[in-house]
Parts: C-alpha cells; structure tokens; sequence
C-alpha cells in the first residue's frame, strides 16, 4: 500500500463513516420491525467496523507524525552551539577586528 495524505485517509475514513452509520440505521429499522438481521447482513457490518477501525488507526498515525514533524513546509534547521556562536554579530565583529582576548557572548 502506498503511502496517503492525510486528507485522502480523512476523506477514505469518512466513507467508512457514512458505510458503517448506513449499516446501523438498517439494523435500527430491522429491529424497530422485529424483523430477524441475517448472518450476512452481521457479516457486512463486521466487516465494515474493522475496516474503519483500521482507517482510523492509520488516520491517528499519520496526524501523531505531522504533530511530531511540526510544520511540514519549513524545514529547521537545528545548529551547534559552535555554529550559533560563530553567526552571532559579536563574534564576526571581533574577527574582522582581529580582537586577542576573550569574548563573551550570550546565546539563545
């Protein structure tokens, strides 16, 4: 299986929805009859729980990993004290000025 958005698993776990609520409102009306439910109708809806169950689990695996990445379009880029420093406007300031001694400088 390939993987899918998470629109398309949203939009495949609405159908199971809509699938399974159709099911129930049958087996509502059947029992508001009295009218006896057929093994293969059980079949349908037991079958349809499960495939929901499933869409859903994917569906809370795939929003649990956005969450994680965070934002998808931007990219952080995590750096080394050493490298945060070297950027700092004190440190390139002290470079170019060949400054000899020490440099204190506050990182974030």
């Amino acid at each position: 299986m390939t993987e899918k958005t998470l629109e398309q698993l949203a939009q495949e776990f609405q159908k199971h929805v809509d699938t399974v609520k159709e099911i129930a409102e049958e087996f509502k009306g059947k029992q508001a009859k009295s009218e006896e439910i057929s093994q293969s109708a059980k079949d349908k809806a037991d079958e349809a729980l499960t495939t929901l169950n499933e869409v859903k689990n994917k569906l809370t695996e795939l929003e649990q990993k956005a969450a994680r990445r965070g934002n998808g379009d931007v990219e952080t880029k995590k750096q080394t004290m050493g490298g945060e420093f070297v950027e700092t406007t004190e440190y390139k300031n002290a470079a170019e000025s060949q400054y000899r001694g020490i440099q204190r400088v506050e990182l974030k």
